[in-house]
């Protein structure tokens, strides 16, 4: 953040437009996901994690064509080079060649990397989830079949990066040790967020044995009161012997896999506790012996109507700077990303998230996972682009719907599709003021207000409370009307879309 941001006076208008100059160039080389990284950390630093990530995946590449042969050192390497969004993937060359995707997004054939949740049941009742929250209609809780599961895998035969995550407790479905195989058969990068709170003998011994690539470590708190407060039903001594044992068991197999990362959820009940947490985490073992690359990452709540009270929009300036300088001192890598400040965010010009593809219980088709953690089920089913289980990928990827997002959330001056308004990583409300929001299913555009008051979902509407919605009633026309319309004919005349829905993606008798 320019130095004029944080200081009490204005600064001096000789140095304003370098200032300015320095934040616009900031935002046309670096990724968004890095942008809050630079913002908090500084350049430098920056550079420097990203160095030791590199150096890190390099020798583990090496480890895995020693191992597996080629084949799994290439998909890892390539998620390192072309997946731009999710844990592992480093998105290198979305550096160079990102404005060239987001300027003709349908040249992108295929999605090779996906979320999908194998189960929505949980014995936790962690206070900022939404999981605790839902309705008992919103949700049905099961488990997905092994067969089921591997059905859909089997729809992405390029596939090179997985994570089975969702809203429930993933590590205690009674198949996952046997889908940690299916996706080391396949070499399919797999990382996935865990708690840690549950773990048997199996899973120490098989995420290690079949080479997972991650695990990225729930831990939001550095002392068991503030954990335990936080997340009900795990147990804070029990988590930290499981992350020394998964760090033994590495070492005995000598093993730099599966790399140990952590993620902290900055709330108003645990921000004071991140400069004791670098201290935990380095206590419990060094940077070498959880992965060279592995880091801490702070990231802000995502909110919605429930946990209102939880929120932090900023973390304070002194504990940013206390938590940096224990890391620099104990040989830690540490970064915050994201916010709850709009004009902090990006615009949606700037996304690529729509490349990975969220598939939610049970097989409903979202573009991305940032739409979750909202308890607003209800509303991204309804918008879903489709279900796995009663068509294949490839035609839902081809539908009309599925088409016209992609095709418009990187035109600054097209309408934001319905699924993506409101969204909480890019700042997409300057775009739905002015060209409002689309049904991406029917091409139908409308305005802030009516999209507020009968589309949006209840638990998401205080994202609006400083908006005067009621201003804005109308939008502009855009200039991309045919080119939606053409999307279901197309996709109908080239068989990409099952016949008997032909009628409903073309607007057309068929």
């Amino acid at each position: 953040m320019a130095d004029s941001m944080i200081m009490d006076v204005p600064a001096p208008a000789s140095v304003a437009p370098s200032r300015s100059l320095k934040t616009t160039l900031a935002r046309m080389v670096i990724p968004p996901p890095l942008l809050h990284v630079y913002r908090r950390v500084g350049l430098w630093r920056m550079v420097t994690m990203l160095f030791a990530i590199g150096w890190s995946s390099i020798s583990v590449a090496f480890y895995l064509w020693r191992k597996r042969g080629f084949d799994a050192a290439w998909k890892f390497v390539s998620v390192k080079l072309f997946t731009p969004v999710g844990p592992g993937g480093a998105g290198v060359a979305w550096f160079f060649f990102g404005w060239f995707i987001r300027r003709y997004p349908l040249l992108y054939r295929f999605p090779r990397q996906l979320e999908m949740e194998i189960t929505t049941r949980c014995s936790k009742r962690c206070i900022h989830c939404e999981h605790t929250y839902w309705p008992k209609e919103s949700q049905v809780r099961k488990n997905l079949g092994y067969d089921e599961i591997v059905r859909v895998l089997e729809q992405f035969p390029t596939l090179r990066w997985a994570s089975l995550v969702g809203e429930g407790d993933t590590f205690r479905h009674p198949d996952m040790m046997e889908l940690v195989k299916y996706l080391r058969s396949r070499n399919i990068m797999n990382y996935m967020p865990e708690h840690m709170s549950d773990w048997t003998d199996e899973t120490f011994k098989t995420v290690v044995e079949e080479d997972m690539d991650g695990i990225i470590v729930s831990f939001d708190a550095a002392t068991a009161e503030t954990y335990e407060k936080l997340k009900r039903g795990c147990g804070f001594e029990k988590v930290v012997a499981n992350i020394k044992k998964l760090v033994e068991e590495k070492k005995k197999r000598n093993s730099p896999l599966p790399e140990i990362t952590f993620i902290y959820i900055a709330m108003k009940d645990n921000i004071h506790e991140i400069p004791e947490f670098v201290d935990l985490v380095a206590d419990i073992a060094s940077r070498a012996e959880y992965g060279a690359s592995s880091r801490i990452g702070v990231v802000r709540l995502l909110t919605f109507k429930q946990i209102l009270d939880l929120q932090v929009d900023e973390i304070p300036k002194e504990i940013v700077e206390l938590a940096q300088e224990r890391a620099r001192a104990r040989d830690v890598f540490i970064n915050f990303t994201g916010t709850n400040e709009r004009e902090l965010l990006p615009p949606p010009e700037c996304c690529l998230a729509w490349m990975e593809p969220y598939i939610f219980m049970p097989g409903h088709i979202s573009q991305c996972c940032s739409v979750f953690i909202s308890n607003n089920r209800d509303f991204i089913r309804e918008h879903a682009h489709g279900n796995v289980y009663e068509e294949d990928f490839k035609a839902i990827w081809n539908n009309k719907s599925y088409k016209t997002l992609r095709y418009l959330i990187g035109k600054k001056d097209a309408p934001i599709p319905m699924q993506c308004a409101n969204c909480r990583v890019f700042d997409t409300l300057p775009r739905e003021k002015k060209h409002g929001i689309i049904d991406t299913h029917t091409g139908e555009v409308m305005s802030l207000r009516e999209f507020h008051d009968e589309h949006l979902g209840e638990n998401m509407k205080w994202r609006y409370e400083d908006v005067d919605v009621n201003a804005f009633d109308y939008c502009e026309p855009h200039r991309y009307a045919d080119q939606v319309a053409r999307f279901g004919e197309r996709a109908c005349a080239r068989g990409e879309v099952a016949p008997e829905r032909c009628e409903e993606e073309c607007e057309v008798s068929v």
